[in-house]
This record gives C-alpha cells, sequence and structure tokens, in this order.
C-alpha cells in the first residue's frame, strides 16, 4: 500500500510540474527569485546600519531594500501568508500595529516585515527596535525564497491576475499614501510596481503580437504612459540611473490624479492583453478572496460564551440613536445645499460646501454594521471594488470627492452622485428614527471597536479624503461618535467609562484643530444650531501638513481609545469569543505581555498555507481564478493531479 502511495505521489508530481512550467512562468519565476535571494543581501545591509546606529545609512538601506519586492510581489496569490509577512500594512490584522512575542514566527499572525521597520525607522526614531523585525524580515525572505523554487506552483492564470490588481492597487489604494506613509517614498512603490508589470508581462508580449497586435501596442503604451507620469519624481544620474524619488508629499493633487488614471489604464490594459491570449482572470469579488496586502476572511466561529445583549429597545441603544436622529436633519439639510452649490457651477464653492457635508456621517458611521448597504452607498472607498473607481457601484461621498477634488470641475454625473447622497441620507434618517433589531448591542460594539481600530491602523494614512486632505475632520468626528454610543452605557460600566473619555480627549488633543465644538457633548439635548455650526465651521487644519510628531501622537493615542473601549467593551460582557476583541484573544498597544493561547494562529495559519498549497495545485490561484473543466486538455490533467495528491498524499505533498 505504502509502495502504491509513493507512486501515485510520484506521478502526480510529475504530471503537475510538467503542466505548469510553461517557458513565460519558468522566466516569470525566475525572475521573482532573482529578486528575492537579492532582497537577503539587501536587508543584510539594513541590518548592518541598524546596528551600527547610523539613521542615515539605515534609511539608505531601507531605500534600497523596497524596490526589489515591489517588482514582485504581483505573485502575492501564491506567496500567501509570506506576502503579508514581507508588506502587509496594520490594517491587514484586527489588532493593527500590536503584537506579541508568541506570534513573530507564526506565519501571517502580526504585523511585521518592511513596513514594521518603516515605522520604527521613520516614524519612532527606534533603530535598535527595528533590529529584530529585520533578523525576521530575514527569515521571511528565506521562505519566499523555498516558495519560488518550484515554477509548477505558478500558473499563467495566478500570475496576470496579480498583475492586473496591483495596477489597480496603485491606483485605487496605493496613490493615498497608504503605502510607505511615514517614509514619503510612494513614488519609488509606484514606479518598480510598474516596473514589475512591464518584466512580468515581457515574456507573454510576443504571442501577444501574434494573437492580437492592438492589444500588445495597448499594454506598451499604457505601462509607457504610466511611467512618463512617474518619470519627473524619479531621480537620475547623469548616465540614467535611478538614485532616488521625489517625496510624494511634494506631488500636487492633479498630478496624483494622473497617476492614478494611468494605472487604472495599465490595469485594464492587462485585462485586455490575458482576454487576447485566452487567459481567464475572475474578480476576486465574485470569490470572496482577498486581495494583495489583505487579511484573508476568517472561517466562520461557533461562540460558546455567553454575551450581555442590549435590544434595539434597551435604553442604552436608544440613547444613542436619539443622538444621532437629532443630527440627521442637519446633515440632510448640508448635503441638499452642497447640491444647489454644485448646480451653481462654482468649483471653490463646491469644496467648501463639500466639507460641511462630511462630519455629521463619520460620526454615525460608527453604527454601519447596522446598515451595511447605506454605509457603502454613502462612503465606501474604491479599494473595495476590483477595478476600483471604474466600478459603477463606486458612489457616494469619495466619489464625489475624487470628482470635485481630483478633476476641478463639476459635471453632470456629480450633480447626480450627490443627489443619491441626499436620498441615502434620508433613507438612513429614517432607520434611525424607526430602528429594527438590527440596531443592537453586538452590531454597535462591534461598530465601536472597529472604527477605533481603524483609525491608527488605516485612516491614519489618509485613505479616506486622499484628495480633499480632510482626514483630521475624520479622526475627530469617528471619535466623537465612538463616544457617542459608549456613554449611555457609563452607568454599566463607570471605570473604563472614565478611561475611554479620558483616552478620547487625549486623542483630541494630538489633532491640534480649532473648534468651539465639544467632544463630549452626545446627547439629543446637546445637538443645537449653534453646536452644528461650532461642528461644521471647525478649522480642522490640513493633514498633508501635520507632523510627523502629530501622526505618532495619533497612532499611540488612537490606540489607546481603541485599547479602552476593548476594555469597556468586555467589563460589559458584550464580545463573545468569536470575536477578535473577546479578552482572551485580543492584543493590546504596543504589545501584549500576558501568555496567549497560539493554538488558534497556528491553526489558521497552518490551514491557509495547506489552501494556498492546494490551490497552487490546481491552477486555481488561490481561489480567485477558477478554470473551465472543459477549457483545456492541461486543465483536466491540473486537476487529475489534484485528485490524486488530495486523496493519497496530499497532506504530505503540501
Amino acid at each position: 500500500m505504502m509502495r502504491s502511495a509513493a507512486v501515485f505521489f510520484f506521478l502526480a508530481c510529475v504530471i503537475h510540474s510538467n503542466i505548469a512550467a510553461s517557458p513565460e512562468v519558468m522566466s516569470v519565476v525566475s525572475f521573482a527569485r532573482s529578486n528575492a535571494v537579492e532582497s537577503i543581501s539587501l536587508a543584510q545591509d539594513l541590518l548592518k546600519a541598524l546596528e551600527s546606529g547610523d539613521k542615515n545609512a539605515s534609511i539608505a538601506a531601507y531605500t534600497a531594500l523596497r524596490p526589489n519586492y515591489e517588482e514582485i510581489e504581483h505573485l502575492y496569490e501564491v506567496f500567501g501568508d509570506t506576502d503579508s509577512d514581507i508588506d502587509a500594512r496594520p490594517y491587514a490584522y484586527p489588532y493593527g500595529e500590536a503584537f506579541s512575542a508568541q506570534l513573530t514566527e507564526i506565519p501571517g499572525a502580526i504585523f511585521k516585515g518592511s513596513h514594521k521597520i518603516e515605522a520604527m525607522l521613520f516614524r519612532e526614531d527606534d533603530l535598535p527596535g527595528a533590529v529584530s523585525w529585520t533578523e525576521q524580515l530575514i527569515k521571511d525572505y528565506e521562505t519566499l525564497i523555498e516558495k519560488l523554487d518550484d515554477p509548477s506552483d505558478y500558473t499563467p492564470e495566478a500570475i496576470m491576475h496579480g498583475v492586473a490588481e496591483l495596477a489597480y492597487e496603485v491606483a485605487k489604494k496605493k496613490i493615498s499614501s497608504e503605502e510607505e506613509t511615514y517614509s514619503d517614498l510612494s513614488i519609488l512603490i509606484f514606479y518598480h510596481n510598474l516596473a514589475g508589470i512591464k518584466n512580468i508581462m515581457e515574456p507573454w508580449v510576443e504571442a501577444l503580437e501574434e494573437s492580437n497586435p492592438d492589444s500588445a501596442q495597448g499594454l506598451i503604451k499604457s505601462i509607457d504612459a504610466a511611467n512618463a507620469t512617474l518619470a519627473p519624481y524619479v531621480l537620475r544620474d547623469g548616465d540614467g540611473n535611478v538614485v532616488g524619488y521625489e517625496p510624494y508629499s511634494s506631488v500636487n493633487v492633479t498630478t496624483r490624479r494622473k497617476i492614478q488614471k494611468s494605472f487604472y489604464d495599465v490595469g485594464l490594459a492587462v485585462e485586455d492583453a490575458a482576454d487576447s491570449l485566452g487567459i481567464e482572470l475572475v474578480d476576486p469579488s465574485e470569490s470572496g478572496e482577498a486581495g494583495e496586502g489583505e487579511a484573508e476572511s476568517s472561517d466562520e466561529c461557533t461562540p460558546y460564551v455567553e454575551t450581555a445583549s442590549f435590544s434595539n429597545e434597551s435604553p442604552q441603544i436608544q440613547n444613542g440613536l436619539a443622538y444621532f436622529s437629532a443630527l440627521m436633519p442637519y446633515a440632510v439639510q448640508e448635503s441638499e445645499n452642497f447640491v444647489e452649490v454644485l448646480k451653481s457651477g462654482d468649483v471653490d464653492a463646491a469644496k467648501s460646501a463639500y466639507l460641511s457635508t462630511r462630519p455629521i456621517y463619520e460620526q454615525v458611521e460608527v453604527l454601519a454594521p447596522s446598515f451595511i448597504d447605506i454605509d457603502e452607498a454613502l462612503d465606501a472607498r474604491e479599494y473595495i471594488y476590483f477595478r476600483g473607481e471604474l466600478d459603477d457601484s463606486f458612489r457616494g461621498f469619495h466619489r464625489v470627492e475624487r470628482l470635485l477634488f481630483g478633476e476641478n470641475v463639476i459635471s453632470n454625473d456629480t450633480i447626480s452622485l450627490a443627489e443619491d447622497i441626499v436620498d441615502n441620507l434620508k433613507d438612513l434618517q429614517g432607520r434611525l428614527e424607526n430602528s429594527s433589531e438590527d440596531f443592537n448591542s453586538a452590531n454597535a460594539w462591534d461598530g465601536i471597536a472597529g472604527l477605533a481600530s481603524e483609525v491608527p491602523s488605516k485612516k491614519i494614512s489618509s485613505e479616506e479624503e486622499t484628495f480633499s486632505d480632510l482626514s483630521l475632520m475624520i479622526f475627530y468626528n469617528n471619535w466623537k461618535g465612538i463616544w457617542s454610543q459608549i456613554y449611555p452605557f457609563c452607568d454599566d460600566a463607570p471605570k473604563e467609562c472614565e478611561e475611554v473619555a479620558k483616552a478620547i480627549q487625549d486623542a483630541r488633543d494630538c489633532l491640534g484643530i480649532n473648534t468651539n465644538d465639544d467632544i463630549t457633548a452626545v446627547s439629543a439635548a446637546n445637538v443645537t444650531g449653534d453646536s452644528i455650526s461650532n461642528l461644521l465651521n471647525a478649522d480642522y487644519k490640513s493633514y498633508a501638513n501635520a507632523a510627523m510628531d502629530t501622526r505618532k501622537c495619533i497612532i499611540d493615542k488612537g490606540y489607546a481609545v481603541r485599547d479602552a473601549v476593548v476594555s469597556m467593551g468586555n467589563a460589559l460582557n458584550v464580545f463573545d469569543d468569536c470575536s477578535d476583541f473577546y479578552e482572551l484573544k485580543f492584543i493590546n498597544y504596543p504589545e501584549r505581555t500576558t501568555k496567549l493561547d497560539v493554538s488558534e494562529y497556528e491553526g489558521d495559519s497552518a490551514e491557509a498555507e495547506s489552501e494556498a498549497g492546494e490551490a497552487g495545485e490546481a491552477g486555481e490561484a488561490g481561489g480567485i481564478y477558477q478554470e473551465d473543466e472543459t477549457s483545456s486538455s492541461r486543465g483536466f490533467l491540473v486537476n487529475l493531479s489534484l485528485t490524486i495528491l488530495g486523496t493519497v498524499v496530499g497532506a504530505v505533498f503540501i
């Protein structure tokens, strides 16, 4: 029996290896492996610089390290957890930047890698603290090389999907500076993502020219056009060698919009090239899979711990809703005024009026888990859609923001979108006044803790209000909204409530905004014409001009808000054992020092690694690409090899 299994195992490996390793794929994997090998040497240079205590040398070494991975991260679908360990941002993890030393070497468990080092070096000015994270990064690059040893794990479908996704990723997400937030090296990221696209697509260009010359020319022209938008910000010596990059903070909104559009064009050209070559790509929104730099969805969980439950009829929930209900008429009114200003055609006046539409919803969104459909219609960012802004589903405030601040014009589309905002706000107003069972403590505290975590782990990068530069307004009103829904619970957990109140006031003080608004005044009785005027007419300041100390303060105090909120939620017993915020699972910032049960993380990691392996072997690209069984004999043989592997020795193979 063992001999038979071994024979089947050998045959399956031969079939699988022979099928997947086409010349094009071999070329791409060779390119990626070369970059990964060089990255180890560059990471060792960074480690030496950090250990020497020379900050300038460390910054130079960090800058030299980053390009190589940015040229190959397009293969993230096969890299799996290793991509997260090398390049994920804090928002990919439920606890943001918080960590437990127990989880450091567990794949995909906590925030580490390049962006952890970036934060330590540029934000914290902590070179000694970055040393151990760089040592871990070297180990993770060694793991990456192992994943590049077998080209048969890679398919044209997985590769091209990753290329298209990265092009869209720049346009819909990275354009906000959410990557390299503290180093100000976003131009480096864009330039080398684009270089990777060019190098990875190159092996298919000859076949593309034969099958569809127009598609081939479209791909080449789109890459050249994107390069042209970046060229003025890529510094070169007299011989044309790249020697540096202009700070992204020096790039104006108009140019950022041009860069954004050029990468959308590249994404479309890659999709067209794949179609011309008969390579099928599937929209990840249809498959439920995570994209580059995103956390994988957790398996469904059955809670065993009983929690306290506050229904929509409880005074705690009703008092919070009463405050929001008092605000909503003003939100509707300001949005109606905004529509009228848009119709006047005055762009500057419209930008000013836009600001007044935003603060109230940024408070109310804390309850978004109770009205997910309206929240998406009003406040979704383009990155939740595969093709970003090109998707007609992307509407609401941020679609208007892109058109008004990015294009600097008012179109009929802008007016129509603004009118939709009014309609959605009126719908929301009705739901708040006639609350359904969706308004309960489980959803409320999910929103409270989630939003409290999102400010320091995600919104800090200016990923919201990217073009209008209103992030400080977002932070202030998110925190006020959080407090408004916590305040009605204060009699049930007075000590913890005081801690939340102090944390929110400390966080507010980081912002340096000028306002007569009182962040703690959150009852319906506090809502008056004067209070609304104070809220809307505050001088929220430019986030683009915020100093690094201000950003660091927002992160430190923002996580303090999150941790205080979670502590209060656990005191109230509103988090069950499936929640990331349950006290026995939660990791506080900056580090959980008490013992943590890591079995859950090990299990998830092992399962995720197994699933990634199976998907790679099946040619499914982590579930995103799903090949039609009848499309080719190659698909049949791949499925055959997977069946043999899975039923006989799948676990051993993986």
